[in-house]
C-alpha cells in the first residue's frame, strides 16, 4: 500500500475555563447497567456481577477537574459532532487524542492559547487505539484491520500493514517500546503479539484459553490479559483472571512477576459495588481498572464511571490507589461527567471527558487524599 496524503488542519483556540479506552471495561455489560440505569434495580444488583455489600457514602472530590483545571468542548476545537473520543497520549509537548471513526487531534498550549492540529483518516477506516513511540516521538495509530496507522512529527502519515497476515479485526490495545510495539488483537490465538517498525510480527505469547463453564461476557472474551505498562514504563501484562503480572524484555521474553506489584492490589473487575445505597446519593460501579497513570508521581488506576438511578442525573468516576492489602477507592467529581481517559507527564495532565477535554497543571492539583 502506498502512503496516503494526511488530511491535515491547524487552529488556534482559547479553552473554554470550566473545570471535565470507551473504557476498557468487560464487554456484554450493558444489560446490567442499563438495568441499572432505568433504576429496576438499584437496590438489588443484577446477575451479570458480583454484587458486593453496599458500602458507606464516599464524598466525591474534583482533584483532576479541579476549579483551575481548564476545559475544552471537542466542538469548540473543531471536530465534529458525531465523532467520540477514544483514546489518549501525552508529551512534554503535545497532547494527543484519538477520535472514531478516524481522526488523530494534536494540542499545543503555550500562553494560556489551544493550538490545534488535525490528521484525517480516509473514509470508511477505523482508529481503535494509539501509541507514542519512545524513539522519535512519533504516533503509532491500530485499525480495524492489520494494519498501522504511523504519524510522523510533521503529522504525514504511513500506512504499515503487517507482513504475512490476513483478515479483520485489527488491534484494541497498543504500546510502543523502543525494541517493538506490542498490540492485542481483537480475537486471535495469542493475547499479545510483538510487531516491527515494518510491519513483521515477531513473536506472539498469551494462548488464549476459553472456558465454557464461565458464564455470560466473561466466556466470550478473546483476551485475559490486559496490556499496560508499570510506574517505571516499562511494557507489562496484567493477566486479570490468574492474577499474575508478566514483564518483557528487550527481546520480547516474557517474565512472571513475583508479587504481581501494585497490579495485585486491583479488586475483582466484575464485582458490583453500590454506595449511598437508599439515599438520594446512590450509585453503582464495577471495580475493574482501564489504565494506569501518575498523578504526582503516585500510581493511580482509572476506574469506572458511576451509575446512578433514571433522572439523578450525572456520573462520577472512581479511581483506585493502589496501597498495601489493596486498592483504596477515591470518588472523582467532574460536573456530572464521567472520565474516560486521564495522560500524565511529570508537570502537566490530560484527561477525556463527555464532549470535551480537560488541561491542567498538576502544581495547581490537589493531592489525592
Amino acid at each position: 500500500m502506498s502512503p496516503a496524503t494526511p488530511g491535515r488542519r491547524t487552529r488556534v483556540a482559547s479553552p473554554e475555563v470550566e473545570p471535565r479506552a470507551v473504557l476498557d471495561f468487560l464487554p456484554g455489560l450493558a444489560g446490567p447497567l442499563v438495568c441499572l440505569l432505568l433504576g429496576a434495580c438499584a437496590s438489588s444488583p443484577p446477575a451479570g456481577g458480583r454484587a458486593a455489600a453496599p458500602q458507606p457514602p464516599l464524598q466525591a472530590a474534583a482533584h483532576i477537574c479541579h476549579p483551575k483545571a481548564s476545559f475544552a468542548s471537542f466542538e469548540s476545537l473543531g471536530v465534529p459532532g458525531s465523532e467520540r473520543a477514544i483514546d489518549l497520549a501525552s508529551t512534554d509537548d503535545y497532547d494527543y487524542v484519538l477520535f472514531a471513526p478516524a481522526r488523530l487531534m494534536r494540542l499545543s498550549r503555550r500562553e494560556g492559547a489551544v493550538k490545534v492540529e488535525m490528521v484525517v483518516g480516509e473514509a470508511g477506516t477505523a482508529w481503535k487505539a494509539l501509541a507514542l513511540d519512545p524513539l522519535d516521538g512519533s504516533v503509532w495509530v491500530a485499525t480495524e484491520e492489520f494494519v498501522l496507522v504511523h504519524v510522523l512529527p510533521s503529522l504525514r502519515k504511513d500506512k504499515v500493514a503487517l507482513q504475512r497476515v490476513a483478515g479483520t479485526g485489527g488491534f484494541v490495545r497498543l504500546v510502543a517500546a523502543r525494541d517493538a510495539l506490542y498490540a492485542v488483537p481483537t480475537c486471535a490465538d495469542d493475547s499479545v503479539w510483538r510487531i516491527d517498525r515494518t510491519g513483521k510480527v515477531l513473536s506472539s505469547a498469551f494462548p488464549v484459553v476459553r472456558d465454557a463453564a464461565e458464564p455470560g461476557a466473561l466466556s466470550q472474551l478473546c483476551s485475559r490479559v490486559r496490556l499496560d505498562r508499570d510506574p517505571d514504563g516499562n511494557v507489562v501484562a496484567w493477566d486479570w483472571r490468574e492474577r499474575k503480572l508478566h514483564r518483557v524484555d528487550a527481546h520480547g521474553t516474557w517474565t512472571e512477576e513475583a508479587d504481581g506489584g501494585i497490579f495485585a492490589s486491583l479488586p475483582d473487575a466484575r464485582t458490583l459495588k453500590g454506595v449511598d445505597v437508599g439515599s438520594r446519593g446512590e450509585q453503582w460501579y464495577f471495580t475493574g481498572a482501564a489504565g494506569l497513570f501518575l498523578w504526582k508521581g503516585k500510581p493511580v488506576f482509572l476506574g469506572a464511571p458511576t451509575i446512578r438511578s433514571l433522572g439523578r442525573g450525572g456520573a462520577d468516576t472512581v479511581l483506585l490507589v493502589p496501597e498495601p492489602g489493596g486498592a483504596r477507592e477515591v470518588i472523582e467529581g467532574c460536573r456530572g461527567a464521567s472520565i474516560l481517559r486521564v495522560a500524565t507527564t511529570a508537570s502537566r495532565y490530560v484527561a477525556l471527558a463527555h464532549g470535551g477535554i480537560v488541561l491542567g497543571d498538576l502544581a495547581d492539583a490537589p493531592d489525592l487524599p
